[in-house]
């Protein structure tokens, strides 16, 4: 989920002490006060956001009695940042509609719908948002006013980002970079740190940013703005998240946490809290997480942030799920679906029927598996469609990325040669006017000059050997451009002929179903009871095939798609394997086959991600049972291999592949159909090539050998971890 960015309230701030004070040419006496108030605001606004309001109320009740508009836009501004920043947002739009239609300063417009953009961005009206931060970019482009252009941007940057819009969010952040060597900086080094540190955040330069951000903290640190002392904070955290240092998140993260509390600024207490949450379920501390997934919820629901609402409910459905708490997760789910109209980021609505639809398929519920299916693929077509960003987007993107950064880098050599062609100039001027006065100092001129020439020199081959190094880097981005392109190309036809093979295998089985059906309703009344009973098992045959070839097919495009993450944990395999079996209990039963395991004393344990090694043993399992013979056996053992590796045996009795011994090939993308047949059973290749793929991520695989006199053996090989650590990190275990 990407989390909603309050980012830049503080810029706005900065951006209402440069107004003028217009109170001099007002000749009423209240001018004064309105004057000592805004000085407090101005004093109390990144530091005691509350008494900032009062402030700002109090300048703003003169509203009526003020006959100049200047000074009408510069307290009705005032109130409404200062409502925006204690989440009046409602209040703060009303606000700001008393000086929709007066006369004001091509400045004073484009703040005026910088703020609107603002308030109707936390109001979840996406696209009047929008066309607020347009207007006002469009002015500030011709004001020629580059720092609050460079602010619009990062905002319109961070409302695509939120409505998951990528593309639009990246060009946004693109055009950032393309100004930020011009920001007027020193009017305010802190605006300069973050604006920086953001920049490089969204290049994915995680250190530089890192560098900019403690720049900026020390700017705010000094001058004990506690607003902006906190906004960075969270800033950091979020960019220690994207390096992996999750303790370092936290610590920001609660420092942020402490000072909106402080602040009572809600709305970035739940984001936080949200965030928090994540990061101890991503540490496997699911306890903590869920406490702060609740806490999230409850205060979004309080005031009433309806996004940061959907978003905690769905971390809480997720978790729920995961517990097989199945009737809570359907709470939050269902909530998130009812509400759907309100949800501005449609990945929430995409999630929610997923997850319903997984519910519903284990509870074995069909036909709302089914209808939640429905509605889970037509969000995902929509967000694939007009969403997200393709390969090709993400390539080219980051290509005009480098172009922008060369061209930046070529900008400050050129400068840098200026520079020293200036003063090169300048020395020998001076030297000459020496020359014309002293003879004597010649023979010293002539040697200074020669030096200066020669480290001039040096200069220019080092900045020429790092341009030349600069075209080298942008022929090599050129040629991973082709190759991707030509990857891409490659992945459409496997794409093309994976659609093909399931066309045409898809329609046999609904064929054959149709005819039995056909055959039943016609000859209902005339067939003989065990004739119906054949016929019905037949059906329920190849329905439970049928539904095994889409989920596989399912489990494939989601792979595709969105890269499964990979999240190494530890778990038990004789636990895993025995749930596994307890979900195909009804098929081994219809069928009367025997199944043996054999684990021993030993506790095996496996160190890899659990979904993916959960997923290749359901896979084999539920092979071995659909084609072994009636009354036949499958058997099940774990051999421990060394003490990091270890394999799991799956035989059956079934017919096996016509060849005597077969590996399956790990690194083969593509889909190879193949065909069985055994009590009418039909089987596609498709699970043991999605396992195979999904295996090769973790230095894993599945093997195949043929089991003598008939019958199949998979042998699924997986890391494990070594018995004698176990012991020595834990006296409860009674096998060691």
């Amino acid at each position: 989920m990407k989390l909603k960015e309050n980012i830049f309230i503080f810029f706005v701030c900065i951006h209402l002490l440069s107004l003028p004070t217009t109170g001099q040419n007002n000749t009423n006496s209240y001018v004064d006060d309105i004057n000592s108030l805004n000085d407090q605001y101005y004093q109390s606004i990144n530091k005691n956001p509350e008494n900032s309001l009062i402030y700002a109320r109090k300048a703003f009740s003169y509203f009526n009695k003020i006959n100049n508009n200047e000074l009408k836009f510069k307290i009705t501004a005032n109130y409404a940042t200062a409502l925006y920043i204690n989440e009046l947002y409602k209040e703060a739009l009303t606000t700001l509609d008393q000086i929709g239609s007066i006369e004001m300063e091509e400045n004073n417009k484009a703040l005026y719908f910088t703020l609107r953009g603002l308030v109707e961005n936390d109001l979840s009206n996406i696209l009047e948002a929008e066309a607020n931060y347009k207007k006002a970019l469009n002015i500030y482009v011709k004001l020629k006013d580059i720092d609050n252009e460079f602010t619009v941007l990062n905002n319109l940057g961070a409302l695509y980002n939120n409505a998951g819009d990528y593309k639009k969010s990246l060009e946004s952040y693109l055009n950032c970079f393309g100004i930020i060597n011009d920001l007027k900086f020193k009017v305010d080094r802190y605006k300069y740190y973050m604006n920086t540190g953001i920049v490089k955040f969204n290049l994915k330069k995680f250190d530089n940013a890192l560098d900019s951000y403690f720049l900026a903290l020390k700017e705010a640190e000094n001058k004990s703005d506690t607003l902006r002392i906190f906004k960075t904070h969270e800033k950091m955290a979020q960019t220690y998240v994207f390096i992996n240092k999750p303790y370092l998140a936290i610590d920001n993260y609660l420092k942020a946490l402490n000072g909106s509390r402080k602040l009572r600024l809600n709305k970035d207490v739940s984001d936080i809290l949200l965030q928090l949450g994540n990061l101890y379920n991503q540490l496997g501390r699911k306890d903590i997480a869920i406490k702060y997934f609740h806490e999230s919820l409850k205060v979004a629901h309080e005031f009433s942030f309806l996004q940061g609402e959907f978003e905690a409910s769905l971390k809480l459905a997720i978790y729920y799920k995961s517990e097989l708490r199945f009737d809570i997760a359907r709470s939050y789910y269902n909530m998130i679906i009812q509400n759907k109209a309100k949800v501005s980021n449609i990945i929430l609505i995409e999630s929610a029927y997923r997850g319903l639809y997984q519910i519903e398929k284990q509870d074995k519920n069909l036909s709302l598996s089914l209808a939640n299916l429905e509605n889970y693929l037509q969000y995902y077509e929509e967000t694939q469609k007009q969403q997200m960003i393709s390969l090709e987007d993400q390539i080219e993107t980051q290509y005009n990325l480098k172009q922008k950064g060369y061209e930046l880098e070529n900008l400050n050599i050129k400068y840098n040669l200026n520079e020293l062609s200036l003063k090169s100039q300048q020395e020998r001027l001076r030297w000459l006017i020496i020359f014309s006065i002293l003879m004597a100092f010649l023979l010293l001129l002539i040697l200074i000059l020669f030096f200066h020439k020669r480290k001039a020199q040096k200069l220019l081959f080092v900045q020429n050997e790092q341009i030349k190094a600069q075209n080298e880097e942008l022929i090599l981005t050129n040629k991973e451009i082709i190759k991707k392109r030509k990857e891409l190309t490659n992945l459409n036809q496997l794409k093309d002929q994976f659609l093909s093979i399931i066309a045409h295998d898809v329609k046999s089985p609904i064929t054959d179903l149709y005819n039995l059906l056909f055959i039943l309703r016609h000859n209902l009344d005339i067939l003989p009871k065990e004739d119906l009973k054949n016929n019905l098992t037949v059906i329920e045959s190849s329905t439970s095939n049928l539904l095994h070839l889409l989920n596989n097919i399912l489990n494939w495009t989601i792979s595709q798609s969105s890269g499964n993450e990979v999240i190494i944990s530890e778990f038990s395999v004789a636990e895993l394997i025995n749930s596994n079996l307890k979900l195909i209990e009804s098929s081994i039963l219809s069928k009367e086959l025997i199944v043996e395991l054999t684990l021993g004393n030993n506790p095996y344990v496996i160190k890899s991600d659990l979904n993916i090694i959960n997923f290749a043993i359901r896979n084999i399992l539920s092979n071995a049972v659909k084609f072994s013979n009636k009354k036949g056996f499958i058997s099940i053992k774990v051999l421990e291999i060394s003490d990091s590796k270890l394999e799991i045996h799956i035989a059956d009795s079934g017919i096996g592949f016509n060849s005597k011994s077969h590996i399956l090939d790990e690194n083969s993308k593509r889909v190879v159909p193949v065909k069985f047949n055994i009590n009418n059973e039909k089987g596609y290749g498709i699970g043991l090539s999605l396992c195979q793929k999904m295996l090769s991520k973790i230095d894993s695989k599945i093997t195949y050998q043929k089991n003598e006199p008939s019958g199949s053996i998979f042998i699924l090989h997986a890391n494990s971890v070594n018995l004698k650590e176990i012991c020595n990190e834990s006296f409860k275990s009674t096998n060691c």
